[in-house]
């Protein structure tokens, strides 16, 4: 199946090159949150990739989850979704992150199985060197919203 990554997308100026839409998951196990090594980067990220053109957001997600950390799951939260966007060099991309609770049985399982690394992080462990910023900004985003204030998503 072809995916949205794969299209190319030319405006009137030749600005734009190339799109692509994600699906990406905060998973929160107690105070810590799982996330996938990105190899090439070598940083770590929310789990989560392109959604192909047949996909919904969330069915792009479920696959997603499934192929990166074998985590199952049958719905998620789609009232409180964080988006951030990304232009550089022509492309751009669009990160839609949904928050997902799990126990800490659930991660150790991920952790040990998972056919990417995945480890546990606080907020506080979490930098410029073994993250990004939008990752970072995703949780805060979340756990304002969780605290009953609505911080401002920097990237609307």
């Amino acid at each position: 199946m072809r995916e949205f990554r794969k299209n190319t997308f030319i405006s009137d100026n030749g600005t734009v090159k190339s799109f692509s839409l994600r699906a990406s998951a905060l998973i929160v196990v107690g105070n810590k949150y799982l996330m996938v090594l990105n190899e090439g980067a070598k940083k770590y990220k929310h789990p989560g990739g392109h959604v192909h053109i047949n996909e919904s957001l969330l069915e792009g997600l479920k696959r997603e989850l499934k192929e990166e950390v074998g985590l199952k799951i049958e719905t998620a939260n789609t009232e409180e979704l964080f988006f951030d966007s990304l232009f550089k060099d022509g492309s751009m991309m669009i990160n839609t992150l949904f928050q997902i609770e799990i126990s800490l049985e659930e991660a150790e399982e991920i952790i040990s199985n998972s056919p990417m690394k995945t480890k546990l992080f606080t907020l506080e462990e979490l930098n410029d060197q073994n993250t990004w910023e939008s990752e970072i900004e995703a949780i805060k985003y979340y756990q304002g919203s969780t605290l009953g204030k609505q911080p401002e998503n920097p990237y609307n």
